[in-house]
């Protein structure tokens, strides 16, 4: 019966099953075997504070501190209403829908590889949606970098499917849910034809982005700005970047240089963005770089972050056959985190601290190599994909 399905409805079917039973055994264990885990990360107490807060009347920045996008304390207050009018906790109910959105996400990549007449769609689709590293965010962490995929692939999909307006508004209202996918906006640049159509949709990115962002600005303006300042380590921790690593082990002050990892990176990304300048080709995959860059030089890099990346390296290992570097990549990401968690708490034997070294030191030796795949890959992905169509 299954076999007889089409593929959308079977892709829908097999994720949507794996996601509910998994998060469903997850929470009746949480209930009935050991009601004292711990189901609710810090981060998805500011959730609720912040729904709370817009379904009482307050607004962002002014009434209370959100260190996060405008628009995603309205997302949360949509799970907050709907956790109170189930009578089911909220962080139960967030998971559900971090998980429709790694789902949604898994679809919209089928459908994009799909127009591009690949027969690996289906199980590319299946191996990124059912990928261990979605599954323990999604069920176990609970954590809202789950909505990040989603927020990438929406305005790739309405790019390949020539409508590049409603993609550009799709990287401003996402920036507006988190800040990440702004580092989209190369993509107005790849896809609008010619200069014309590229100011238009440069200037409709930067009015939509004006629109949402300016308003909560001047409400507080001060408020709005200090989630810039935040430090390159926070006392409370969660912070898992080469440099908060360095600063913990080293015992180095780096907060004083904060300004200018923030700088270095901007430029680092122009200085990639110069390049589009000389070479503009209709692929989604030239967001790639902008983001490994992105998280490469982050002082506030977190291992969750890694999920931007996560439709590019499924597509380098299974069509530019860039198997072995994004496969150990993406399987050293499951393990940076607590490795450089552990360098930061710094509580283990010589031997040990080396281990966690050379894993922190090798996942960055990788995201760089993955940069030089992208830039030896595209130009012969490129001609394959002129040669099909």
């Amino acid at each position: 019966m299954l076999m007889r399905l089409k593929k959308e409805t079977k892709l829908l079917l097999i994720l949507s099953s794996t996601y509910l039973f998994l998060n469903s055994v997850f929470i009746l264990y949480c209930i009935f075997i050991n009601p004292n885990y711990v189901t609710e990360v810090p981060d998805q107490g500011n959730f609720v504070t912040r729904g709370s807060g817009i379904l009482s009347g307050l607004l962002p920045y002014r009434d209370f501190y959100t260190n996060a996008a405008p628009l995603s304390p309205y997302v949360w207050s949509i799970i907050v209403l709907i956790s109170s009018l189930l009578v089911v906790k909220f962080d139960f109910v967030v998971r559900f829908f971090f998980a429709l959105c790694l789902i949604l996400s898994s679809l919209i990549l089928f459908k994009i590889q799909k127009k591009k007449n690949n027969p690996k769609a289906f199980i590319m689709a299946l191996v990124y949606g059912l990928n261990p590293f979605f599954l323990y965010l999604n069920v176990i962490w609970g954590g809202d970098e789950c909505i990040l995929p989603l927020l990438i692939l929406i305005p790739i999909f309405l790019f390949e499917k020539d409508k590049p307006i409603l993609g550009t508004i799709t990287i401003a209202l996402g920036a507006g849910i988190k800040y990440y996918p702004i580092l989209l906006a190369p993509l107005i640049w790849v896809y609008f034809e010619n200069w014309k159509k590229r100011t238009i949709g440069i200037s409709l990115f930067v009015l939509l982005v004006g629109l949402i962002y300016i308003p909560f600005y001047f409400l507080a303006p001060e408020e709005f700005l200090f989630q810039f300042k935040d430090p390159v380590q926070e006392t409370h921790g969660g912070n898992q970047g080469i440099l908060s690593v360095i600063q913990a082990f080293f015992s180095l002050n780096l907060e004083k240089f904060n300004l200018y990892f923030k700088i270095t990176t901007a430029l680092i990304l122009l200085i990639c963005g110069v390049f589009f300048l000389f070479r503009r080709k209709n692929n989604y995959m030239d967001a790639f770089p902008f983001l490994l860059i992105f998280l490469i030089f982050y002082p506030k890099f977190q291992i969750s972050y890694v999920v931007l990346l996560f439709p590019f390296i499924i597509e380098y290992i299974f069509i530019a056959r860039k198997i072995i570097v994004n496969t150990v990549f993406y399987t050293l990401s499951l393990i940076y985190g607590d490795s450089a968690n552990s360098l930061i708490e710094g509580n283990y034997s010589n031997l040990t601290m080396i281990l966690y070294w050379g894993i922190v030191l090798v996942f960055y030796m990788l995201a760089v190599s993955l940069l030089a795949v992208y830039f030896s890959t595209t130009k012969r992905m490129y001609s394959e994909q002129e040669t099909k169509t």
